[in-house]
């Protein structure tokens, strides 16, 4: 059923459908649709809050190219590779943050609360190494620094990629592609090289650091050393990546209403950037998730899977994440996903599938022109609104978009 009749035979539906169920006299009556009633009701009440809509009205969703990105699935690119010239450079590890950030990893107090990351591809850049002294349970002195190595980088709880021969320099660069930030782990040569994750994540300045602390849990006397809380044995910078050829440009972000809670429309229910790519013959979604303001589950839906946002956050449903007052501040959590099993010459971020479950019912959110939008498109310099703040109230320039998109950037 299309949920944008016109109202006087929506309302002939509806009160049809409602004798028809009261009398009970047939059972082949129309069953009634939950989510065309929703549908409408959101209709009706963007209408009374804005304004009639333009009929050319599309909401900002328009077509851009796509990348087509190199078909290696190698995650650890080196300087010398060809795909590493592919990326935007790293930014240069300056002595002025080095000396800042050294600083800030040391004396850190128990049960500190990290960052959690959340990148697939990044670079990790070298920053300092502390090479101070510890002893051993045998009496002699170790300089932890210098038994630290194979930086590893974990996209799961099982699967990880190590930066052989990284721990030399400050500003030492390596490139992680298709890969992951869940943690982060250094090899100890003190104790068989075995991997210990025992780090911190910090924000400092406008770059997230990683700072090791040095231990050792070997069975010999040599290889046990007691750890403290200085976490600037061991720091790298991790920095995300950006293609060459537009990434940025063509990067479309996405602010979304839920029909959870219709009449707010704050459009942060739901909140995500999204950059599409040909690789391998198909054709993929990289998906930047900024928010969710609603309370009810939201899937992004691809051709073989659907990611419920909240659980990306790693909240409870009810949970709202980074819409201020009220909820919680997460940090964006980058993930990709399979659109097409083909590869497509252009795209409209308006073709990501989103949909919401809605006490049982399960609604496409959509954006159709000359219709209310579930669905906005606008660029990456858009700033959410807080949580119940009307985005007419952020944007006064809205409600004169409603009716005339030939304004163009109404925030």
């Amino acid at each position: 059923m299309n949920p944008f009749f016109k109202l006087g035979t929506m309302l002939t539906i509806v009160a049809g459908a409602a004798m028809t169920i009261s009398s009970c006299s047939s059972n082949d009556a129309p069953e009634f649709d939950p989510n065309a009633e929703t549908k409408w009701n959101f209709q009706t009440e963007f209408v009374k809050q804005f304004g009639e809509i333009a009929s050319n009205q599309n909401w900002g969703f328009h077509s851009v190219g796509v990348y087509t990105m190199p078909s290696s699935t190698r995650s650890v690119i080196k300087t010398d590779h060809p795909d590493y010239k592919l990326y935007e450079p790293a930014p240069e590890v300056k002595q002025a943050q080095i000396d800042e950030v050294k600083v800030e990893f040391q004396n850190i107090p128990n049960g500190y609360v990290s960052e959690q990351l959340n990148y697939t591809s990044f670079f990790v850049q070298q920053v300092f190494m502390s090479h101070r002294s510890y002893k051993a349970g045998n009496g002699d002195y170790v300089d932890g620094s210098s038994k630290m190595n194979k930086l590893g980088v974990w996209k799961d709880d099982n699967n990880f990629e190590h930066a052989n021969d990284f721990n030399v320099e400050a500003g030492t660069t390596v490139l992680f592609v298709n890969a992951g930030t869940k943690k982060f782990s250094y090899s100890n040569s003190s104790d068989g090289g075995k991997d210990y994750d025992d780090y911190i994540v910090k924000k400092v300045g406008e770059y997230y650091y990683v700072g090791f602390s040095f231990k050792a849990n070997g069975q010999n006397p040599n290889e046990q050393v007691k750890g403290d809380n200085n976490y600037d044995d061991w720091i790298v910078r991790i920095v995300p990546a950006v293609l060459k050829g537009g990434e940025e440009k063509n990067t479309q972000r996405i602010i979304v209403e839920d029909l959870g809670s219709i009449g707010d429309f704050d459009y942060n229910d739901l909140v995500f950037d999204a950059y599409v790519y040909n690789q391998n013959g198909q054709t993929w979604a990289k998906i930047k998730l900024l928010a969710a303001g609603g309370t009810l589950p939201v899937y992004i839906c691809g051709c073989d899977e659907q990611k419920e946002v909240h659980n990306m956050f790693g909240v409870s449903t009810t949970t709202m994440v980074n819409t201020k007052k009220g909820t919680v501040d997460k940090s964006a959590v980058e993930f990709t996903i399979k659109l097409k099993n083909v590869e497509s010459s252009s795209f409209n971020a308006n073709d990501i599938e989103v949909k919401v479950d809605n006490n049982g019912n399960v609604i496409p959110l959509t954006s159709n022109v000359g219709k209310a939008p579930e669905k906005i498109c606008v660029d990456t310099s858009f700033e959410w609104c807080d949580e119940k703040v009307n985005v007419n109230t952020v944007y006064p320039n809205f409600s004169r978009y409603v009716s005339n998109p030939s304004i163009g950037k109404w925030w």
